[in-house]
C-alpha cells in the first residue's frame, strides 16, 4: 500500500505548490476505500473464522480500489496528472515498480472484466 499512497502523495504536488486536498475528494475517497479493504484483509487473514470467499472478496475490492486511485485522480486533476505521473513513475524504486506491476497483474488475473484493460 505504500506505493499507492506514495503515488497519490507525489501526484498532488504541483510545481507552484500543493493542490489542496479539497480539490480531489473523489481520489481521496478511493484511497480510503483501498485502505479499508486492505485493513479488512489484514484483520480477517489472522482470524480462524474467516468465511469461505470473504478474503477473495476483500482482495478483489482492494486491488480494484487501489488501481482506481490514479484513474480517479486523472479525471479530477487532468493537467496535474499528465504533468506529474510520468516523472513520478520514473522515480519509483525497482521494488515499487515491481509491486505496482504485480498488483495490476493480480487485479487483471482475478477479474475477468479487467482482462484486456490496464
Amino acid at each position: 500500500m505504500d506505493a499507492i499512497e506514495s503515488r497519490l502523495d507525489s501526484l498532488v504536488v504541483d510545481v507552484d505548490g500543493v493542490v489542496p486536498m479539497a480539490e480531489i475528494p473523489k481520489t481521496l475517497k478511493k484511497l480510503r476505500e483501498a485502505r479499508f479493504f486492505l485493513a479488512k484483509m489484514t484483520k480477517d487473514s489472522r482470524s480462524t473464522k474467516l468465511a469461505g470467499e470473504d478474503f477473495d472478496f476483500y482482495l478483489s475490492a482492494f486491488l480494484s480500489a487501489g488501481r482506481s486511485v490514479t484513474l480517479v485522480l486523472q479525471v479530477e486533476q487532468q493537467d496535474l496528472y499528465d504533468a506529474q505521473y510520468g516523472p513520478w513513475e520514473n522515480r519509483l524504486t525497482p521494488q515499487d515498480q515491481a509491486l505496482m506491476k504485480f498488483m495490476n497483474g493480480q487485479r487483471v488475473a482475478e477479474s475477468p472484466s479487467a482482462r484486456g484493460r490496464c
